[in-house]
């Protein structure tokens, strides 16, 4: 069409997974269900969508309209033998339909600068742990409860890209429904998927880079994300309050650095900061404890060696180092709340020194 693109697409996906664990026995351990086992689980989903989406430009390539729909098709299921975590066995399944509706505008008044917004609507479903904890209680499987979640996103913003300096500033605001949560249960060894309210995402997020001299140049980033749950939501698993912060979700997130590139030898140094966040219990409940804020200095090196010889392309030769300060951190923090209360956490890597080599056929 004369100012049309159209694009239309599918996809369909199928996937199985088979888990089992047995514990006892004579040796060589037999593998019998009811007997030994902990779990013995074949899991299947099948996963479907369709799309079609335009792009419609106007005022000679300077507006773009961007009209788009995809819709889903998703099916599960799983099947469960008695063992030590299953009293009794079972199967459990179902299939999810749902239509995400996107549309997005780009507008450029000057060469270097674009003016962009974006809405849509996407959707998650439950994990594997929604459908195989209603397994085992009973002879009959209870129903699956936990609904997918959706996020109804809407981003605008700015870029300039000119020959001393690209950036951008983006506002970003994400409606979230049926919440997914997580509580793992020690007792039984099972984690248990669940819904937890609705809450609203919303920030803001810069990005800029700036070419020196001699193939050096500099970057930066700053993202500031505001998360906070938007409605009551009361369960076994705890409960959400309005204005209460989400947990694990950091407030400020910065990055700056210095970049190499030369030809086909690349090198940078990265630091990267992230802010102080709530955490909450294992059952996913929000405290009113926050992980501290922490940094890291990474370092990448890499060159890339040019072949074209017996059908390899090129070898790329990769050095790259992790926490070069060796900082100590907390990465992630929980409180326990059972048979008491007590934290756990999880330290951040220590210094890590790696390398890799791709070849490209």
């Amino acid at each position: 069409m004369p100012h049309n693109t159209v694009q239309f697409g599918a996809l369909s996906d199928f996937s199985q997974d088979h888990s089992a664990e047995y514990w006892y026995g004579s040796s060589p351990v037999p593998d019998i269900e009811g007997y030994n086992d902990a779990w013995n689980e074949h899991d299947q989903r099948n996963y479907n969508y369709i799309y079609l989406q335009d792009n419609i430009s106007l005022l000679r390539g300077r507006l773009h309209l961007y009209p788009g729909v995809k819709y889903n098709i998703v099916s599960t299921g799983d099947d469960d033998q008695a063992g030590y975590y299953y009293t009794f066995g079972g199967h459990v399944g179902n299939t999810y339909y749902f239509t995400e509706p996107s549309f997005g505008i780009s507008y450029s008044p000057l060469r270097e600068i674009n003016l962009f917004f974006s809405a849509g609507r996407t959707n998650k479903v439950p994990n594997i742990s929604a459908y195989y904890s209603v397994i085992g209680a009973g002879p009959i499987p209870g129903p699956i409860t936990v609904q997918p979640e959706g996020d109804t996103s809407y981003d605008f913003g700015i870029r300039y890209s000119g020959p001393m300096l690209r950036a951008s500033l983006s506002f970003f605001r994400r409606n979230f429904t049926n919440i997914f949560s997580e509580f793992y249960d020690a007792a039984t060894g099972q984690t248990f998927e669940y819904n937890n309210g609705s809450a609203l995402y919303q920030g803001l997020t810069f990005v800029a880079s700036a070419p020196i001299e001699y193939g050096f140049s500099l970057f930066g980033s700053y993202n500031y994300t505001s998360a906070k749950y938007t409605k009551l939501s009361v369960g076994a698993n705890g409960t959400a309050y309005p204005g209460e912060y989400r947990p694990y979700i950091p407030t400020y997130t910065a990055s700056a650095g210095l970049r190499f590139k030369k030809g086909n030898l690349y090198a940078s140094l990265d630091g990267h900061f992230v802010g102080r966040q709530y955490i909450a219990t294992n059952k996913g409940e929000t405290i009113g404890l926050t992980l501290p804020s922490y940094d890291t200095l990474d370092f990448t090196a890499s060159y890339k060696y040019p072949v074209n010889y017996g059908g390899i392309k090129s070898i790329l030769f990769s050095l790259y180092a992790d926490n070069i300060l060796n900082n100590n951190y907390l990465s992630y923090l929980e409180e326990e709340t059972s048979p008491i209360s007590y934290l756990q956490g999880q330290p951040g890597a220590p210094v890590f020194v790696g390398g890799r080599v791709r070849v490209r056929f």
